[in-house]
């Protein structure tokens, strides 16, 4: 559906839902939990999906179903080394960026040393990076072959998390 030369970028427009969750509801719900407890912040959290199940319903335009293909055809994609390639960096990818999440507060606080109340605005600020990497990423793959902005953005991120490895300062235990 996007205009030829500008897949990527909508592509990543599409990722923006993804980012935006990060860069708002993520240090909201982070601020939530902190201040009521961790059980609010799942609430939150049920709440927002069944807004969303609302708002497909409501808004979602009927989509007609491809009945030419059975569901065998389907399933040959899977025979391709394409269809496995494609799962496999998408569950790197996705794996890596929720073990990161999952040791953004403890690395911010207990490595760093900033204070708990701080973790909400710091996952503000990676939110904001998420945001301006996907955008950037998508005008990246549309203006050069994506093979090379992956790449480019891979190589960004062994650098940035290589630096963060390297320059942490530890608190010595005895």
């Amino acid at each position: 559906m996007a205009k030829e030369g500008k897949q990527a970028q909508a592509i990543s427009m599409m990722f923006a839902g993804l980012t935006v969750a990060n860069l708002v509801m993520v240090p909201l719900v982070t601020y939530l939990g902190h201040q009521l407890g961790w059980r609010y912040a799942f609430i939150v959290v049920a709440l927002i999906g069944l807004l969303t199940i609302l708002f497909i319903k409501m808004w979602l335009p009927p989509v007609r179903l491809n009945t030419q293909n059975s569901i065998k055809d389907e399933l040959q994609f899977f025979k391709t080394p394409k269809a496995w390639l494609i799962i496999l960096i998408t569950a790197i990818g996705f794996g890596g960026l929720f073990a990161w999440f999952s040791y953004i507060s403890p690395l911010m606080t207990h490595v760093s040393g900033f204070s708990t109340q701080s973790v909400s605005y710091i996952m503000l600020v990676a939110g904001a990076g998420m945001v301006a990497g996907n955008l950037i990423g998508g005008i990246m793959a549309d203006k050069m072959r994506p093979e090379r902005a992956a790449a480019i953005l891979f190589i960004g991120l062994v650098v940035a998390l290589t630096a963060v490895f390297l320059f942490q300062k530890t608190k010595s235990h005895h």
